[in-house]
């Protein structure tokens, strides 16, 4: 059932189709536009009361709030890890260019900016020749790190950029669920 009547005659949403709304709004295709248009795709209500919510929409909807609670759980691990490791990688890679230019760049930017040389340093630890060879970085002392620093990064890295492709493919789902709805 897609809408049901609540307190007071009112209509009340099931959580689907707030999962599913919450969805669109956040990849932007709702919200655009003036006033009459917010909440609207194409000029149509995103949910009628006579639309039904099918089981593509309950996957996209857990889909959704499964990503979203990776990447939330992905960033508290890098702050937490920003916090706690920044400045001994950085006393343990005194000479790295790139590391030494991103600390005199990004210090006064605060916790904003040693998440950036945080980042610059776990994308050293994924492929650390690529930047040797430019003479970015000593590979000395990328070697010295110890090695569970270096998968701890390295598996970090990989995390975030896997979620990011996880994302665009969930929004190229959205599109073709949604045109192929409308064929």
């Amino acid at each position: 059932m897609s809408l049901r009547r609540g307190f007071g005659n009112r209509i009340e949403w099931t959580w689907r189709q707030c999962l599913y709304c919450s969805g669109r709004r956040l990849w932007g295709d709702a919200g655009r536009g003036d006033r009459k248009q917010r909440g609207r795709i194409h000029g149509k209500s995103t949910v009628r009361a006579g639309d039904k919510v099918t089981t593509v929409h309950e996957a996209l909807g857990a889909t959704f709030i499964i990503l979203i609670t990776a990447i939330f759980i992905s960033m508290s691990m890098t702050f937490y890890l920003t916090h706690r490791l920044t400045e001994k990688l950085e006393a343990q890679l005194t000479n790295c260019k790139l590391i030494n230019d991103n600390k005199k760049i990004y210090d006064k930017l605060g916790f904003i900016g040693k998440v950036f040389r945080f980042g610059t340093i776990s994308l050293i630890t994924v492929n650390p020749k690529s930047y040797a060879r430019k003479g970015l970085v000593d590979i000395r002392e990328i070697d010295q790190l110890p090695n569970h620093t270096k998968k701890l990064l390295s598996r970090l890295v990989i995390t975030c950029l896997a979620l990011f492709f996880a994302l665009l493919a969930f929004r190229a789902c959205l599109y073709f669920a949604d045109h192929y709805k409308n064929l």
